[in-house]
């Protein structure tokens, strides 16, 4: 609900400045990044077992979820970054194009939107609700300004509408970034739970093989 909320913020702020042409592209684009994350955030399901289990065990349970998130989130980042031209011309045809490099930015979220979840997921559980309740509106209030900033900055040095669509798919991205590593933060205090950096080195290392090899067989 969170992301579907900034979402429909960037396009009434977008259509404030461009034409619904581009505001189309970027929702076709945010949706696109937005189903592939859902695939991979079970915040329903996971509430449950936070809840039941104790602050010793939950450690253990949020560690071994999150090293299975990124197992599964990072390769598929690439995945949509390396296809997303592809992706959005059999999904929704050659007129939409254009929303490609909205895409290229947005697929970030197929990363931290589930792991961000993750610790919503987590820290509502615990009865920490006040605590993300305080990080969402923070995230909210900072998308709304980098919406602003990102949109004045891209029509007036590049021009063209499609980089201010790319602009406000960025400020989504970073607010994004902020919810995750500002609840990250709160869990490592509240719980001492800390976010393994082979966690994601090792799947990040793993998708660039996968992309050296997909450049390499696309060349024969």
């Amino acid at each position: 609900l969170s992301t579907i909320f900034l979402v429909y913020t960037d396009i009434l702020i977008l259509g404030k400045f461009v034409d619904l042409e581009f505001v189309g592209f970027y929702r076709t684009a945010a949706t696109v990044a937005v189903i592939f994350a859902s695939f991979l955030t079970l915040t329903s399901v996971l509430y449950p077992i936070f809840a039941q289990v104790n602050q010793k065990k939950v450690k253990g349970i949020f560690d071994i979820l999150l090293y299975y998130l990124f197992i599964f989130s990072i390769p598929l980042t690439f995945g949509v970054f390396i296809f997303s031209k592809q992706i959005i011309l059999i999904l929704f045809g050659s007129s939409y194009l254009p929303a490609t490099i909205i895409l290229l930015g947005l697929s970030l979220l197929i990363v931290i939107l589930p792991a961000g979840e993750l610790f919503i997921a987590l820290l509502n559980s615990k009865g920490k609700s006040k605590l993300t309740g305080q990080v969402m509106f923070y995230a909210s209030l900072l998308n709304i300004v980098l919406d602003l900033i990102l949109i004045y900055f891209s029509l007036r040095f590049f021009k063209e509408p499609i980089y201010a669509a790319f602009g406000v798919g960025i400020a989504t991205v970073i607010s994004r970034l902020f919810i995750f590593f500002s609840l990250a933060v709160i869990s490592k205090r509240e719980f001492n739970i800390k976010i393994k950096s082979s966690f994601i080195t090792k799947p990040f290392i793993a998708s660039c093989i996968m992309l050296i090899f997909l450049f390499l067989f696309s060349r024969f």
